[in-house]
């Protein structure tokens, strides 16, 4: 069954509430809830491992060393291949938040992007609760 696209909104602010938070299993199981396509226990159990080696040096570092544009295209290269598939409005939401990790490097490279946008995505997740 496939999830809508809104449900899939949704989730995808719990993945960065979670993400925000460094809580990387919790942000591996929403990527999988956004997918249209559920992996079984084994692939996910390998997906989740490699999810949380993917961040593992993302934790409190600004944007101007690891980049969050980076983090998000391996993430779903990540997903992909360990069988998930996403709708394609995804790829949109994940390109603008591209753009905003390139103005924020042009603009204060110290920031620690996630951290600031942290206090605007729980207030969003109180809103669709």
């Amino acid at each position: 069954m496939a999830t809508s696209l809104i449900g899939s909104v949704s989730i995808f602010f719990y993945f960065f509430d979670a993400l925000s938070q460094y809580q990387y299993e919790e942000s591996a199981h929403y990527l999988h809830a956004i997918s249209s396509v559920k992996i079984d226990e084994k692939r996910y159990a390998a997906f989740e491992s490699k999810f949380v080696s993917l961040y593992s040096d993302f934790t409190r570092m600004p944007v101007g060393k690891v980049s969050l544009t980076r983090k998000m295209m391996d993430t779903i290269k990540l997903g992909v291949r360990s069988g998930m598939e996403f709708e394609e409005g995804m790829f949109d939401i994940i390109k603008s938040l591209m753009y905003m990790d390139g103005m924020v490097l042009r603009a204060n490279p110290d920031a620690i992007l996630l951290e600031d946008m942290r206090s605007f995505i729980q207030e969003f997740r109180k809103e669709i609760a």
